[in-house]
């Protein structure tokens, strides 16, 4: 039982008294763990405290990249071994482990998240990091490795302990932000792919619509706007996201939600296009079979109308999907270059400068916002809106 006395206690109401009672016992158990643990916390620090007097001294005496053990590297690329030597790493080591934190590789003073990946030789007194961009601000690495080019960009390099103070260090690594090999091989697979992609696209319908009655087996139609923006995105997409993945090493995570919806979109557009297209197979071909009569009729005048003829022959070339050139084939329709089209077509173009020039300064796909998602979207379903009721021939 609990007793609270006291002539002005006794006058409290009986469940204050039950709350006070029911906390004592509480807040007994709390001063009781609390002291515990600065106990605890005071036994341990003796021991780290000498172990931190004999790490004092420390420093890094040498910085490079772990290759052949007969010479040092002075230049590293993400993903390469960095070895820094130490003056007292056995002692710096054994304070770390009595703190229970890591060593941590420092870059331009800021701590990287790479953790110690195992303690070089004794002759040379290493500790080995392999240097990835886990750890720090977003800003940090994109200073660092942004606007990629083929200079090397010198980094001072120290290590320290976790939630402590860096080592004092002078000493530099040139940073490579282009992997010569990696950039070559890729840069060579993605050349091959675009000469591949615009060889067979030269030949194919893969960017163009078919012709509604060809000539030969090899005649080929308009190029297709809607085909053109998938295949601009597409490329787009995967230069930046080969981009990002030779400076950062990183192939996993660079692959955003905006370019999910870029992607999204043009296939949207492809797909709605030639469904739109199929629903006027059928008036094209009833108005091609009278264009095609009215050319002959003109043609059998005994005195032929130049523009009679000429009239006819183009409603037929219209109906019949002839190209009239890449970029009047996206910008046109039978009555000549559209709106809706060139919206689609310049939206397309400037938000895709926007996509590669953020990714070329931040390495980093761009997030855009509903607004500019929803525009692009806009500037789709108006075209796709607009292709309806579109002219198929010259009126």
């Amino acid at each position: 039982m609990c007793f609270i006395e006291g002539r002005e206690m006794a006058q409290l109401s009986g469940w204050r008294n039950i709350i006070i009672c029911a906390l004592l016992p509480v807040i007994a158990g709390c001063l009781i763990t609390g002291t515990s643990r600065d106990a605890r916390a005071q036994g341990a620090a003796p021991e780290c405290k000498e172990l931190g007097a004999k790490a004092e001294g420390a420093k890094v005496n040498d910085v490079y990249r772990v290759t052949d053990p007969a010479k040092k590297e002075r230049a590293a690329e993400i993903g390469n071994k960095i070895a820094v030597a130490l003056e007292k790493p056995a002692e710096f080591r054994a304070y770390a482990n009595c703190l229970k934190k890591d060593v941590i590789l420092y870059i331009d003073g800021q701590a990287t998240g790479n953790k110690l990946a195992v303690p070089g030789s004794a002759s040379n007194n290493e500790l080995i990091f392999f240097l990835r961009p886990l750890g720090g601000a977003r800003e940090f690495w994109t200073a660092l490795f942004g606007r990629p080019d083929f200079d090397h960009r010198p980094a001072s390099v120290t290590v320290g302990i976790e939630g402590q103070a860096p080592l004092p260090s002078d000493k530099k690594i040139d940073l490579i932000v282009l992997p010569p090999g990696w950039l070559l091989f890729w840069l060579v697979l993605f050349i091959g792919l675009i000469i591949l992609f615009f060889k067979t696209a030269r030949n194919s319908f893969m960017l163009r619509d078919h012709l509604l009655n060809p000539a030969t087996s090899e005649e080929l139609g308009a190029y297709s706007l809607s085909k053109l923006q998938g295949a601009w995105w597409f490329f787009i997409i995967l230069a930046s996201y080969l981009l990002i993945g030779i400076v950062t090493g990183d192939f996993s995570n660079s692959i955003n939600s905006t370019a999910i919806i870029l992607l999204g979109i043009g296939a949207g557009t492809v797909i709605g296009s030639a469904a739109i297209d199929a629903s006027k197979l059928e008036q094209r071909k009833t108005e091609l079979a009278r264009a095609q009569g009215a050319l002959l009729t003109a043609k059998a005048a005994a005195a032929p109308d130049p523009k009679a003829v000429a009239l006819a022959q183009a409603q037929i070339d219209a109906l019949n999907g002839k190209s009239d050139g890449w970029l009047r084939d996206i910008l046109s329709d039978g009555n000549g270059i559209n709106f809706h089209r060139f919206q689609l077509a310049a939206w397309t173009l400037v938000l895709s400068i926007i996509f590669v020039t953020d990714v070329y300064v931040g390495l980093a796909m761009p997030t855009f916002n509903q607004t500019l998602m929803g525009l692009l979207g806009l500037s789709a379903g108006t075209y796709l809106g607009l292709k309806i009721p579109e002219a198929i021939k010259p009126a």
